[in-house]
């Protein structure tokens, strides 16, 4: 059997982006962690620099908080962050659990 590291690919565009993970992924499940956070941190940037490109062209914090999806309201950069804060931590409980 062909063995290969592990990989994590992105496919589609738009609203139907995907996360594939590729190769072995049931040896090592700390190496599998490291490699999900090292893709998390590069997701997070790539998010935070569309954020400061949106508001160097002017787009208010309640249209970001909109197109995230976590603030229909917002009226600041702190809303979008508290809210954005809530959306994650929701997520973690989710995903982070046992789905039995």
């Amino acid at each position: 059997m062909f063995v290969t590291d592990k990989r994590l690919r992105l496919s589609g565009s738009g609203a139907r982006i995907r996360i594939h993970k590729r190769g072995n992924w049931k040896d090592d499940q700390i190496e599998g962690l490291k490699v999900c956070w090292r893709a998390s941190i590069g997701l997070e940037k790539a998010l935070g620099e569309a954020i400061r490109q949106a508001r160097d062209a002017g787009v208010s914090w309640k249209q970001i908080g909109r197109a995230l999806g976590v603030a229909e309201t917002a009226s600041d950069e702190a809303d979008v962050r508290e809210a954005v804060i809530i959306a994650r931590r929701a997520m973690s409980q989710q995903f982070w659990t046992n789905q039995e």
